[in-house]
């Protein structure tokens, strides 16, 4: 309950209020009597503290004095503390205080942009704050001035000497273990100055005015919050300004304004001299505010006194000093000059963000803004309230304001603090995502003011600094800047266009050149030829989503060349919605599936853009509807890429619509991460995917890999020809699979040349866009195939003559791996006899005589441990001869046997005890072996490796590995014992189910000691 009172001639009457919420109640009557009460209800906290505030206004300009029982709130976010109950003796140097005007709770947000900003261009006189240069009666005005700006900062009492001085006493036992650690470090100067600090607050008797430099190391040292303490800054300067006056308290603050710092540590606080410090640190838990709140308390007379104070500390002060006095007192004509000295020296100030808010000039808040190191500008950052304990403030930032002091000049400003905080983004290490909400925070204003060239150009700027990071959705400055580009696409188009080849840009341009060319020229199809699904238009009641906007997606053209009209596309969102196959394969069958992919992938892409909502998922599953090859290619990096991304779920729904769009190549790309990637949990859900395909073919999900791989549209022999009309070139492999071009004499080129005038047009574009694709097509399938084919022979795998010849003789990218193998035809374990694949696809043997291979035969890819030394030594020759590079090592590949003692063990502990680098232990990732399940915290204390028949190898480890990542994992591992068994191995026990290795194939023990021998011993 605040309590007011007026006393002139014989009337004396009071007036009490009190605010509960959305309500408050008044008291009022003569002084001694009960009064009267009543109580107002509004509809919400923010009406009713209006209204409050309204009300303490007049009663404040018709006399009234706050005599007690109110709680003065701090500054802007600062911490609450009460206020003395009646105004007390002014300090020496200054006139009398009058009583503090109306104390109103300062608010943490600024108000509505959209409610405060002028129109585009309109001069905003009445956005300056009211001048300190004002009478005591419009005191109240001002603070609610500043209100109105989300900056309200209450007027300070002045208290007592003694009450002071045990507030600031109470403080200093808190930190008074680690001040007095802290005497026993740093420079000599620094130690004075800290039992300089112990001496003045020491003892109970009343605490003499200190000179100004023990002063100032009060201020810093026992202001600072330490460890579970609050700040007790306010306290300090409450202090200094009861025993000297606010202009004594000024001079001590431009004191704390040198190169010492305060430095707090758990047990030790000191100063230490710093070659630079933050703006934060100068303007330390906003003291500029809490000084600002006794400028506000101090009548005319007295105000004129302090200014000229300050006048004559800013004559032979540094623009540092001069501007954090300017911010202390808010006077604008200070801060101008400071501004404009700043931009014509390029020397360094340092203005609050309440001082920037009372300067006249949006281009100099722009160029001040623009020119700050990245630590100085988190002084402008918002910060949470909870920020207020230990920090003393909470910052509501500064976007809104801008706009609302300058109008739409403010966006000026506004572009100069978004450049600054992008152009540091990179070097802001852990508060990256902090960073990248600011941007959001600026650009969310930005975008309520149309028609200004710096939005665009600053949103293409927010998609260059953040690029592809992970940023939680909430914080993420992306999708306000698509909007801003969207709002804008005339002025975005060239801009986007510069950055063409970044993947933001690529997925951007479409829709902005859809929007700059207009409403296409479509012939639309009447709604009885439509598919079912839409024929009838979405109900009108349907509920879209806010990223849905037919205007920034391609026609959705049929078969027959008309389109779906625009209306009748919001059916297809139902039916998504829905998941109604049988209409959406009814769409299938009669759109142009191009067409219907590219629709779906832009569709797709608005629901990225939006911060991929999961409520409305469909967007994203519908692409197993919708899509083909091409957004099956599209989709797979960013399913390898979104575990990265703390998507994990998203990655495995990707996982689903590679198999719902089930072609050759979305099943190859399937396959593909099912047999590399990084993140395991996605690989082993990919593994399940494509085992779950198989068995609905019939078969494992081996032979379903023989069936994906692609053939990149080659001709029978393996080639392609890239036609240009006048020119045409030939595409092929090498052992790598990695394609390469000749020209018509059969020279092989260094790359596919560029078309000429000469050449036709339109083939030579087909040509090269053919090439680009099958370079990158050729890239994926080589990764996994060679892995595929070494592994296939190191776990003795067999296929039939029918088979080897339908998947690899005759398939026309394999062909180029399987004609530089060694093959064998198999009876049991035993090689009957070995062979190649010749140029013309015939078999030959060692000798290079023709051999018949039957269909029911069993045929594997040759082992060494296969050959005897006479055919190693033929097939080099024959393999030298023809210039026949081999894709992995064959013929001259080591070899492992086991002792017999091994061979009759379940075990293989000749590798117990041993000490490996766990970078080489994870390489055996690229070699078939998988991480095994986590255990307790995440622990992996095993690597497994498939073998055929069910079964597989496995090795523990001691330390183990670590499924948070290798920041918990030790860089030496200590191995176990291995084993080959059924069961899954869950800790390091050697399995029930184990066999003896005697019973395994030669080859396979020989592969599983060979990836172990390739790990070498820890230095």
């Amino acid at each position: 309950m605040a309590r007011y009172e007026f006393s002139e001639g014989t009337s004396n009457k009071f007036w009490d209020i009190q605010l509960a919420g959305a309500s408050f109640t008044t008291t009022w009557g003569k002084i001694g009597t009960a009064g009267q009460t009543t109580t107002k209800s509004f509809p919400s906290d923010d009406k009713a503290r209006l209204e409050h505030d309204k009300l303490v206004a007049e009663k404040v300009k018709k006399g009234y004095v706050l005599v007690g029982g109110a709680e003065t709130p701090a500054p802007v976010g600062a911490t609450r503390r009460t206020t003395a109950a009646a105004p007390v003796t002014a300090p020496p140097v200054a006139a009398a205080p009058v009583a503090a005007p109306p104390v109103v709770a300062a608010p943490v947000v600024a108000p509505p942009v959209r409610a405060t900003a002028p129109a585009a261009g309109a001069p905003l006189a009445s956005s300056r704050p009211a001048s300190v240069e004002v009478t005591w009666t419009d005191l109240a005005k001002r603070h609610l001035a500043f209100e109105q700006r989300g900056l309200a900062v209450a007027p300070r009492a002045v208290p007592s000497v003694a009450a002071a001085q045990a507030a600031v006493r109470a403080g200093y036992q808190e930190r008074k273990a680690p001040i007095a650690a802290g005497c026993s470090g740093g420079d000599a100067a620094s130690r004075e100055l800290a039992h300089q600090v112990i001496e003045a607050l020491e003892g109970e008797r009343r605490m003499a005015r200190p000179d100004v430099a023990t002063a100032a190391a009060i201020l810093q040292l026992v202001g600072v919050p330490h460890y579970r303490s609050t700040t007790a800054h306010g306290d300090v300067i409450d202090l200094l300004v009861a025993l000297g006056g606010l202009g004594f308290a000024l001079e001590v603050f431009a004191a704390t304004l040198g190169d010492r710092e305060v430095v707090a540590e758990r047990d030790v606080v000191r100063l230490s001299p710093v070659p630079r410090r933050t703006a934060a640190s100068y303007l330390h838990h906003r003291s500029d505010l809490i000084l600002h709140g006794h400028w506000l308390g101090l009548d005319p007379a007295a105000q004129a006194s302090v200014r000229a104070q300050a006048e004559a500390l800013r004559q032979h002060g540094s623009l540092i000093v001069r501007s954090a006095l300017a911010s202390a007192l808010l006077l604008p004509s200070w801060v101008d000059r400071d501004l404009a000295d700043a931009r014509a020296t390029g020397e360094r100030a340092v203005l609050s963000p309440q001082a920037l808010l009372v300067a006249g000039s949006a281009d100099d808040v722009a160029a001040y803004l623009g020119g700050l190191e990245d630590d100085d500008a988190r002084i402008y950052d918002r910060e949470p309230e909870h920020h207020a304990r230990w920090h003393g403030h909470a910052n509501p930032g500064i976007e809104a304001s801008l706009v609302a002091r300058f109008g739409a000049d403010g966006v000026v400003p506004l572009a100069a603090r978004v450049a600054q905080v992008a152009r540091h983004l990179d070097t802001a290490q852990y508060y990256v995502n902090q960073r990248i909400a600011e941007l959001r925070r600026a650009l969310e204003v930005m975008r309520s003011v149309g028609g200004r060239p710096e939005v665009p150009a600053t949103a293409v700027a927010v998609f260059v600094a953040v690029g592809d990071r992970q940023v939680a959705r909430d914080e993420d400055a992306r999708p306000i800047a698509r909007d801003c580009l969207i709002a804008d696409p005339h002025a975005a188009l060239p801009l986007v266009r510069a950055h063409g080849r970044a993947a933001w840009a690529r997925e951007l341009l479409p829709q902005l050149e859809r929007l700059v060319a207009g409403p296409a020229r479509v012939d639309y199809a009447e709604p009885v030829d439509l598919p079912p699904v839409l024929q009838t238009p979405a109900p009108a009641k349907t509920k879209f989503p806010e990223f849905w906007n037919p205007t920034l997606l391609p026609p959705l053209e049929l078969a027959g060349g008309k389109a779906v009209p625009p209306a009748h596309l919001g059916a297809l969102v139902v039916a998504l919605r829905d998941g109604d196959a049988d209409g959406l394969r009814g769409l299938r069958d009669v759109a142009d599936r191009k067409a219907l992919a590219t629709f779906g992938w832009e569709l797709f892409q608005l629901w990225l853009q939006a911060g991929a909502p999961p409520k409305e998922k469909w967007a994203f599953t519908g692409l197993g509807a919708l899509g083909n090859d091409e957004t099956a290619r599209r989709l797979t990096p960013l399913i390898r890429a979104w575990p990265g991304e703390s998507q994990h779920a998203r990655a495995t729904l990707g996982l689903d619509v590679l198999g719902q769009i089930g072609s050759d190549v979305a099943l190859m790309m399937l396959n593909g991460i099912a047999q590399k990637l990084k993140f395991k949990g996605l690989q082993e859900r990919a593994r399940d995917k494509m085992r779950e395909i198989a068995e609905t073919r019939g078969i494992t999900a081996e032979q379903l890999a023989d069936r994906l791989v692609p053939d990149l549209d080659l001709e029978d022999d393996g080639s392609k020809t890239l036609d240009f009309g006048p020119r045409s070139f030939r595409v092929g492999f090498d052992e790598a699979l990695a394609p390469f071009v000749m020209d018509a004499a059969g020279t092989r080129l260094k790359d596919l040349p560029k078309p000429n005038s000469k050449d036709d047009a339109a083939l030579a574009t087909a040509a090269t866009d053919t090439w680009k694709a099958m370079k990158k097509d050729a890239r994926a399938v080589a990764s996994i195939q060679l892995t595929r084919l070494e592994l296939a022979m190191g776990n003795a795998r067999r296929w039939s003559g029918e088979e080897f010849r339908a998947f690899f003789v005759e398939h026309p990218l394999l062909f180029h791996v399987v004609k530089r193998l060694v093959w064998a035809v198999f009876d049991g374990e035993r090689p009957v006899t070995t062979f190649r694949v010749a140029e013309d696809r015939s078999y030959a043997d060692r000798h290079d005589d023709g051999l018949t291979l039957d269909d029911a035969a069993q045929v594997g890819i040759a082992h060494r441990l296969h050959l005897t030394e006479a055919d190693e030594q033929a097939w080099t020759r024959v393999f030298g001869d023809y210039e026949l590079e081999a894709p992995f090592a064959q013929l001259g590949r080591e070899v492992f046997r086991l002792t017999a003692a091994e061979a009759a063990a379940t075990a293989l502990t000749r590798y117990e005890g041993k000490r490996v680098e766990t970078r080489k232990l994870l390489g055996l990732l690229s070699r078939g072996w998988f991480k095994g399940p986590a255990q307790d915290a995440g622990g992996i204390f095993n690597l497994y490796k498939p073998l055929e028949g069910g079964r597989s190898a496995a090795i523990s480890m001691h330390d183990g590995l670590n499924a948070g990542g290798m920041d918990y994992v030790d860089p030496v591992q200590t191995l176990e014992t291995v084993d080959v068994a059924a069961s899954r191995r869950e800790w390091g026990e050697v399995r029930s189910d184990a066999v003896p290795l005697g019973s395994l194939p030669a080859v396979v023990v020989s592969e599983i000691i060979r990836d172990l021998e390739s790990l070498g011993a820890a230095s």
